[in-house]
């Protein structure tokens, strides 16, 4: 019986983990709860797409190329340099924040960085 207790007391605490159970949580808007969104599910869907876009192995958002995204600077949103150039549009074509430059500024990820001078351990 006491290996039994053990056990689920381990298996409760790994699943409290996995869960966030075990760690502090500070709400995201300063004026909680008087500041969330009415609609809470699109905020959550917007910061979904937000995550998923970053990823540089996801296609391009305006026209679904594979391996073409870039970072675009300051926002570091994913972007395809064939569909967007910043040539007239002068904002990130995802967030819309303005770019001050003419000259898009594309940035390398970090990873890709690290390799040049050594072998990038990470995993996507």
């Amino acid at each position: 019986m006491a290996e039994l207790t053990r056990v689920g007391r381990r298996l409760l605490h790994c699943l409290r983990e996995d869960v966030g159970a075990n760690a502090t949580h500070v709400p995201l808007f300063r004026k909680f709860p008087d500041s969330v969104p009415a609609d809470t599910a699109d905020f959550y869907v917007r910061r979904v797409f937000s995550l998923l876009l970053q990823d540089p192995a996801r296609p391009c958002v305006l026209c679904g190329e594979t391996g073409t995204v870039r970072p675009v600077s300051p926002c570091a949103h994913l972007v395809c340099r064939t569909c967007w150039d910043g040539a007239d549009f002068s904002a990130c074509p995802l967030c819309h924040r303005r770019i001050a430059s003419a000259a898009v500024t594309w940035t390398t990820p970090s990873c890709a960085r690290r390799r040049e001078a050594s072998p990038c351990t990470e995993t996507p």
